[in-house]
């Protein structure tokens, strides 16, 4: 079974993902998947955190805080439907 790998890419703007090698040092094969990262994060915080969330990691050194907001106008929700 595969591993999947997500990672900032280091000499390009860019979220990277794909299939870890057996060692799971490298990537096998990777694609750009920075839109579609960024929107899961937004649709994640938005479902499950009410909009915020604020989160801390020690051993990057780093804090993030995302927050999300409605677009004006009419927007297209597939999460908002109902059948």
């Amino acid at each position: 079974m595969s591993e999947y790998g997500i990672q900032a890419a280091h000499f390009r703007e860019g979220i990277d993902v794909g299939r870890l090698n057996t060692k799971r040092t490298a990537f096998a094969d990777k694609h750009d998947a920075t839109d579609m990262a960024l929107a899961a994060v937004a649709q994640y915080v938005e479902l499950h955190f009410g909009g915020g969330l604020d989160a801390t990691f020690p051993g990057l050194g780093l804090a993030l805080e995302v927050r999300t907001k409605p677009l004006p106008g009419p927007t297209h929700r597939p999460d908002r439907e109902r059948g």
